[in-house]
């Protein structure tokens, strides 16, 4: 699959569809999309080798107002999948993925700058699975991320949540479901305000 935007102005009509990425000898796959000031867009998506589908690396292109899609490029230390997306109002971009250990990760890339080291944002045990990682920044550049975890005494699905200020410093992890039963809870989703 290719990867392609489209995108529409306030009280306009919507825009013919540009081509981000294309698939080429990869399967391009999960993109996500945020936008920053001044209608400026960064995407990210899967990118797999069909002969070792195991092998997920994160690809990333962006483009500022008016202008065109950046070439692809892969996010340096993102292996995994699950990729999510968000901007702050300075045009920072921040990703967090589902590695391949399985751990959540968090990049930050400011604008025009390169992407920064990947950092682990879960600190369950080992053998808890970790999946669908959601990212949501404040105008100020602090970071909410929320994902579903099988840390808990009975295995069941919980949703955990940590944030980080503009300092880098990480809360611990929380779980702010409260089923108090074995119910699954799965597919979180994050904003700030």
């Amino acid at each position: 699959y290719d990867i392609i935007a489209a995108t529409r102005p306030p009280g306009g009509s919507g825009g013919s569809p540009v081509l981000v990425a294309d698939e080429g000898s990869q399967w391009l796959r999960n993109a996500d999309i945020a936008a920053g000031p001044a209608r400026a867009l960064d995407a990210v998506w899967e990118q797999v080798t069909p002969d070792h589908p195991e092998e997920t690396a994160l690809a990333f292109a962006a483009r500022q107002s008016g202008g065109v899609w950046s070439a692809a490029t892969e996010v340096p230390g993102g292996v995994g999948s699950m990729p999510s997306l968000a901007a702050d109002a300075a045009g920072t971009v921040y990703l967090v993925w589902k590695g391949l250990s399985p751990d959540i990760y968090f990049s930050s890339r400011p604008t025009g700058a390169g992407w920064s080291s990947r950092e682990p944002v879960d600190n369950g045990p080992t053998e808890a699975a970790v999946e669908n990682p959601a990212v949501a920044a404040d105008p100020a550049g602090n970071v909410v991320v929320a994902w579903q975890d099988s840390r808990s005494s009975s295995g069941d699905w919980g949703i955990y949540a940590a944030d980080r200020t503009t300092t880098g410093l990480w809360s611990n992890n929380v779980r702010i479901d409260d089923d108090p039963g074995t119910a699954n809870q799965v597919m979180p989703a994050v904003a700030v305000d």
